[in-house]
């Protein structure tokens, strides 16, 4: 098996015929016909089927795809970084980062990872799709890795790597002079009264209309956002109820400005965890962004405040 097979093989899916792969791979369709050939011969399996459809890979062919992907991807960055090193040049990482970190929790670890790394740039994008389309996401190697929440029945295919950081706890929160605050022992009812602002990432509205409707209430949802930070701005400047995790306003209940309503129906939990294809090797950056993330999840499960309610805090007994 050789690279070059490995380029020819995914050039050919990529155009969908062997007579087009041929021409931008500037070879002739013969010799192609033979490497591809000389390739399934090394498998021990066919890989591309032919027909009046054009060219496209088999069962075993699509599987073979992404390790072939993979493989030349981390080829191709053994290679850049071998020579961003010789250069004095920046290597280069790339993170998809779920939204519902964006606020703090994941600035703070870029900001010390562009400190501890002058010699690698980060690209950084938010998401708010599901597992499945992370996955994807990286499978084609659009992303190194992916700083996301799963839930707990989370299978990782076999084809991935997957480090859980750490366990993240969602609650029911407000602006400190929210009139459910001084409440002891909210109710659902008592939350009905009141809008909901909800991010539309994972199953907080199903959770909420689920609840509410074991005791044959509506919560009042009114706003749907992708962005946290929309959902905070929102509950700053009007009584809106939201459900978010713990670490991502950690200091905005330091602060006073959001407190913990003292309710027992509404909690959830899910795994902070970083995601990469374990076809590859990871690379001292990625490495790096790794420990960042885990010593920045062990940080705010260690300083997040007690909830600021009443009876919690002392002042009812």
């Amino acid at each position: 098996m050789e690279f070059r097979q490995l380029r020819y093989f995914l050039c050919v899916l990529k155009h969908g015929s062997i007579n087009r792969a041929a021409v931008a791979l500037n070879v002739t369709q013969p010799s192609l016909s033979h490497s591809i050939k000389a390739l399934e011969t090394s498998v021990g399996a066919r890989l591309l089927l032919r027909g009046g459809g054009g060219v496209r890979a088999t069962p075993i062919g699509e599987v073979f795809e992404r390790y072939a992907t993979n493989i030349i991807r981390e080829a191709e960055k053994a290679l850049g970084e071998v020579s961003a090193l010789r250069s004095g040049g920046r290597t280069r990482v790339s993170v998809g980062v779920m939204s519902v970190f964006s606020l703090k929790f994941a600035p703070r670890i870029i900001s010390q990872f562009v400190v501890e790394n002058p010699s690698v740039e980060i690209d950084i994008a938010s998401f708010t799709s599901k597992s499945e389309q992370v996955i994807q996401r990286l499978q084609a190697a659009e992303w190194d890795l992916a700083l996301t929440l799963l839930p707990d029945d989370f299978v990782c295919p076999p084809d991935m790597a997957c480090r859980q950081l750490g366990t993240a706890h969602s609650h029911v929160y407000a602006r400190a002079d929210h009139p459910l605050v001084n409440r002891q022992d909210v109710s659902l009812r008592d939350m009905a009264a009141f809008p909901w602002a909800v991010t539309n990432i994972g199953s907080s509205e199903q959770l909420l209309n689920e609840t509410f409707a074991t005791q044959d209430l509506a919560p009042d949802i009114r706003v749907r956002t992708n962005d946290i930070n929309q959902v905070l701005s929102l509950a700053y400047t009007h009584p809106f109820l939201c459900l978010l995790p713990a670490q991502t306003i950690a200091e905005d209940v330091a602060s006073g400005q959001m407190v913990r309503i003292d309710q027992s129906f509404l909690h959830t939990q899910a795994s902070i965890a970083i995601l990469y294809s374990n076809l590859a090797e990871r690379t001292v950056g990625m490495r790096n962004f790794i420990r960042l993330c885990a010593e920045e999840t062990a940080a705010a499960a260690a300083h997040i405040p007690r909830p600021r309610t009443p009876r919690e805090a002392g002042q009812i007994h």
